[in-house]
């Protein structure tokens, strides 16, 4: 008898073929065996319900300021000029006696002078105007006893107008209450033709200088005057104030507070020609309040602070809320009904999809049928991409209990398949929110709070800075980032 050992090498390989086909056989039966009695069978995993986490805090912002320019134009100040210093100036009709003047004999005169066309520029803190064409005429006779020198007429009858030119500069600062004030000084009058002297009588352009130099303090004084007074924002700005206090809608029961405090004034700057700009800043706090419209603040308007101005710059925190009734909507749309081949046994198809919060997580809830039926668990971080505003999940992967139950179930497979097809289809779109806070806001900052006081409010940037889950939905905290004007007629 041959033994084992003594069988021919062809023998031997078809014995051990014969083996390795069996081994595969059955392990390919059991496989599918598995597959075959695990198919369809309802599996029962754990929901999970964590309690919500406590929701952020607000997160630090830059300090926010509404900004008020103050742009003072030429055509703006020539009517406070105008008001100061009168078109004509005169005592023509009789003669009278003319103020008292060293080194000059007793005198009568009589005069007319008209002032002409008002120049007005600026330069950095300074408002220079200029009376580049004064015309006057004058009449002095000497009154001392016995006198026989004839009257000194100039500009009159046949001889034309004599003219000179003034100027004056005002140094501009404001006060704390509210008000310009300026410091006005004249430089010396330029007389382009004096008048001739007359005999050994009074000198007319002596007169006229002197004369002139010494009401000029007094016209500094009433321009003074009438910019302080023209200059007055206190009552306006009150009536103003009251208004930056009364919250503005956003949407139903949710409403911006501005919160006013502290005002700055900033320098003059002058361009060296037809305006001159300063800025006033209120500092801000502004806050969204949820709820029945707030009532309005009463602060009183503050000091006006003498200090540089606070830079520009709008910064609101805003949560945006996105429901879980729109988003399930949406997944169900994306979801349900899909079908997810399997390398092995059959497919899976999505019956219905669900997202809600689970401590700091979003959880998806999948109905699913066929190569495993019952509800599966995917959770996952929220995260907001800035550049698309896509809601997505970061370590997306099922719950550890939906794993285990997987791999008892032989299912092993199942998981990456699974949420590879899904992952893509649970991205969710937020641009409808984004864009939606973006109009609100613009329409809350841009808007007549009275007769010709108007905020102009621009949101240039929204920047999100977290996201999580609360009751009813996800919320994100967004910081709007812009610019806000109160422009005042």
């Amino acid at each position: 008898m041959t033994s084992p050992d003594q069988l021919p090498e062809q023998k031997i390989r078809r014995r051990c073929g014969a083996r390795l086909l069996l081994s595969w056989t059955a392990a390919c039966f059991l496989a599918s065996g598995l597959a075959a009695a695990y198919a369809g069978s309802r599996v029962v995993i754990p929901k999970p319900t964590d309690p919500l986490a406590a929701t952020p805090p607000a997160p630090s912002m830059d300090p926010s300021v509404l900004n008020i320019p103050v742009i003072v134009s030429a055509q703006d100040v020539i009517p406070v000029v105008i008001d100061a210093f009168p078109d004509v100036v005169t005592n023509e009709g009789d003669w009278r006696d003319g103020p008292p003047i060293q080194g000059q004999p007793p005198y009568q005169w009589q005069y007319r002078l008209h002032r002409g066309p008002v120049q007005v520029s600026f330069g950095d803190r300074l408002l220079e105007t200029k009376f580049p064409d004064v015309r006057y005429r004058v009449g002095v006779r000497d009154k001392r006893p016995g006198s026989q020198i004839e009257d000194a007429i100039c500009g009159y009858g046949q001889d034309p107008p004599r003219r000179l030119s003034l100027t004056a500069r005002s140094q501009l600062r404001w006060t704390d209450e509210w008000t310009v004030r300026a410091s006005t000084s004249f430089l010396q009058p330029a007389f382009q033709d004096p008048c001739r002297q007359v005999g050994s009588g009074p000198d007319v352009t002596t007169i006229v200088k002197t004369e002139v130099e010494s009401r000029l303090p007094v016209l500094a004084r009433r321009l003074d005057d009438r910019i302080r007074e023209h200059s007055e924002r206190r009552r306006a700005m009150e009536k103003t104030w009251r208004q930056l206090q009364e919250p503005a809608e956003l949407a139903p029961d949710l409403w911006l507070r501005l919160r006013p405090g502290a005002v700055q004034a900033g320098p003059f700057i002058g361009n060296g020609d037809q305006q001159i700009r300063t800025s006033v800043t209120v500092e801000l706090e502004p806050v969204i309040v949820s709820g029945p419209k707030p009532p309005a603040e009463n602060g009183p308007v503050p000091p006006l602070q003498l200090a540089p101005a606070a830079s520009d710059g709008f910064h609101l925190a805003v949560p945006i809320t996105a429901d879980y009734v729109w988003i399930n909507g949406r997944l169900k749309d994306q979801l349900v009904g899909q079908t997810i081949p399997m390398s092995l046994g059959e497919p899976v198809r999505i019956t219905s999809a669900e997202l809600y919060g689970s401590g700091r997580n979003l959880i998806i809830a999948l109905g699913v049928t066929g190569g495993v039926d019952g509800m599966l668990y995917a959770s996952g971080k929220p995260v907001l991409d800035a550049s698309t505003n896509i809601l997505r999940f970061d370590q997306f992967d099922f719950t550890m209990e939906t794993r285990n139950v997987l791999v008892r179930a032989a299912q092993r497979m199942m998981r990456g398949v699974i949420l590879d097809a899904i992952e893509p289809q649970t991205r969710i779109d937020l641009s409808e929110q984004i864009d939606t806070l973006r109009s609100r806001l613009g329409k809350a900052l841009s808007r007549e709070i009275q007769p010709g006081a108007r905020l102009e409010g621009s949101i240039t940037r929204l920047e999100p800075r977290g996201i999580y889950p609360v009751t009813g939905g996800v919320e994100i905290q967004v910081i709007a980032h812009g610019t806000l004007e109160l422009r005042v007629q």
